[in-house]
């Protein structure tokens, strides 16, 4: 028999959520005989997955990528005057990369074109001049949870999935796009951990865990000011914050709000972590809190789940899903209830009903979220597609 050639379409290599799940994906799919061909943006600047990949002996094609979507319109002068230029560049953006998939397609002769994100059109439109099958992977709800607009509008957006195969990665998504009773569209979850890698350390130590990148969409002020109101009382536990900020002014504002609370001794930010040392951090931990307002899928509540650590999580998105599914922890709707569930944690760790309540929840996040499902339903999804 011969292999599937699938074409994919990355929007970024910057090894973020949805390109640490691409590859999970992709290297999964190729035991299971599947010929990846690799498009990836030509301004990247980090290459090394796309090294990785090349040493695995795939074609990797560096490629103009347009991302089909624009911050929210301001009224302010300035960008109203942008505004028009700012839509032209894209359209001449959409234009070249569209040339260049061209080529890539004509030489390659891919069996489907999969986008690895939401925000790439241009391998639907591709696929469509050449009557090839297209997989459109939806990871983001792009304005709920980065605050964009989709170009040219989202009705048309929603209209061109109607005409692909679609793969959202909770049932939240399918339904923010209007996919609930579409013949074409299915949920699979991320593959965030093989089957194997899970673990549980029953002696949880004094802190709490945020593994995210700090952003005020993640929520961080309103964790901060949680865990001040409970170390009023449980004053031997610490906040460890993990993530990258890209916003110098942000850290600084959450900086001067610890020693405004008073909790400065009590809170770490450790800034970038590799995956190895949030996975030791997530282990030991009372508790990981998710705070992001509208998290797409949440990754870091399935990873942690099978690092045997329960969640405590904003009640909405692929958060609330993943809880609601697995009864992994607690889901918050305010301040008030965030520091309820941080009292609730602790005052289970380290006893059977924490082993009991974890062992439960570790069970269904395996048979959920490990890498092994995702890429079996993504394999069987192609031969699907192919067959009709």
């Amino acid at each position: 028999m011969e292999k599937i050639k699938v074409l994919y379409i990355m929007h970024s290599t910057m090894m973020a959520g949805a390109t640490i799940s691409f590859v999970n994906m992709v290297n999964g799919l190729v035991d299971k005989g599947i010929e990846p061909i690799i498009a990836y943006p030509d301004d990247s600047k980090d290459l090394e997955v796309i090294e990785f990949f090349e040493n695995k002996g795939i074609k990797c094609y560096s490629i103009p990528v347009a991302e089909s979507v624009y911050p929210c319109f301001s009224f302010g002068l300035k960008h109203i005057i942008l505004f028009i230029p700012k839509q032209l560049y894209l359209i001449l953006q959409k234009k070249k990369s569209f040339i260049q998939l061209e080529k890539i397609v004509k030489e390659t002769t891919p069996d489907i074109i999969h986008s690895n994100v939401g925000v790439i059109h241009e391998g639907h439109t591709v696929a469509q001049k050449y009557k090839i099958p297209h997989c459109w992977h939806l990871r983001e709800y792009q304005d709920k949870d980065f605050d964009w607009r989709i170009f040219p509008t989202k009705q048309y957006f929603i209209s061109a999935l109607k005409h692909s195969n679609v793969i959202t990665i909770t049932k939240k998504l399918m339904e923010h796009f209007h996919l609930q009773n579409s013949k074409t569209a299915c949920v699979i979850y991320n593959g965030v951990l093989h089957e194997n890698e899970k673990e549980y350390i029953k002696d949880k130590e004094k802190y709490f865990l945020c593994a995210s990148r700090i952003s005020p969409e993640k929520g961080i002020d309103e964790v901060l000011r949680s865990f001040a109101e409970f170390c009023k009382i449980n004053g031997d536990y610490k906040l460890l914050i993990a993530g990258f900020c890209q916003d110098n002014n942000y850290m600084i504002e959450l900086q001067e709000l610890v020693n405004k609370l008073g909790v400065s001794d009590k809170i770490d930010f450790l800034g970038y972590l590799d995956n190895s040392e949030i996975v030791n951090l997530m282990s030991k931990a009372s508790a990981l809190i998710v705070a992001s307002k509208n998290e797409a899928f949440g990754r870091m509540t399935a990873e942690t789940l099978f690092k045997g650590c329960l969640v405590i999580g904003r009640n909405t998105g692929g958060t609330k899903e993943i809880l609601e599914h697995t009864n992994g922890g607690w889901l918050y709707d305010n301040q008030d209830e965030l520091t309820k569930y941080m009292f609730e944690a602790v005052s289970i760790a380290n006893t059977e009903q924490y082993t009991d309540k974890i062992i439960n929840a570790q069970k269904i996040a395996i048979d959920s979220y490990s890498i092994e499902q995702n890429v079996n339903k993504v394999h069987d999804l192609y031969n699907e597609i192919l067959s009709k």
